[in-house]
């Protein structure tokens, strides 16, 4: 009798297909030994961090010549954090040049993150069109940040940094 190939199922796996029907009017649920029972963390994670940004603007919103990085003007921020918020950096990289601009946070708030991009970009305001961000809470006055420099800003998707591949692969030493 030849092996059993092909891929692997897990746990996770199948109980997630299970939820999803639920969510979507499915019973599968019903047939479970204990239907009740399901991580709370694990109910949250697919919205984690997505509502403590108002007005929060996708990356599928951003106008597609950005992506070709043609003109000069396009930058995508992040956060480099050290212990849990404790402090931190912030990043701005112009995505055609490589130009980048950082500031220390002595603690990662949206107010301080604020306040840092601001002091950063507002004497480069003429060279700024647009902003990429990540979906850090960090990021939650964004607004204040586009209307101080005229700019657009985008959020890009949760979990994929490769989005924003400038800011993650420029290497600095600060």
């Amino acid at each position: 009798m030849a092996p059993l190939t092909g891929i692997g199922v897990s746990h996770q796996w199948v109980y997630s297909l299970i939820w999803d029907d639920k969510a979507k009017g499915g019973d599968l649920w019903r047939h479970l030994r204990q239907p009740k029972r399901r991580c709370k963390h694990r109910a949250h994670a697919k919205s984690a961090g997505l509502g403590k940004i108002p007005k929060r603007v996708g990356i599928e919103h951003r106008p597609p010549a950005i992506e070709k990085r043609l003109t000069i003007g396009h930058w995508e921020g992040d956060t480099v954090l050290y212990g849990h918020k404790q402090a931190g950096i912030v990043t701005l990289v112009e995505r055609r040049s490589g130009y980048l601009l950082a500031a220390r946070l002595p603690k990662v708030t949206a107010e301080l993150t604020q306040r840092a991009m601001v002091r950063l970009l507002k004497p480069r305001r003429g060279a700024v069109k647009t902003i990429t961000l990540d979906n850090g809470s960090e990021f939650a006055d964004h607004e204040t940040v586009a209307k101080a420099v005229s700019a657009s800003v985008y959020f890009c998707d949760p979990y994929c940094s490769g989005q924003r591949g400038t800011n993650e692969n420029t290497s600095c030493s600060l």
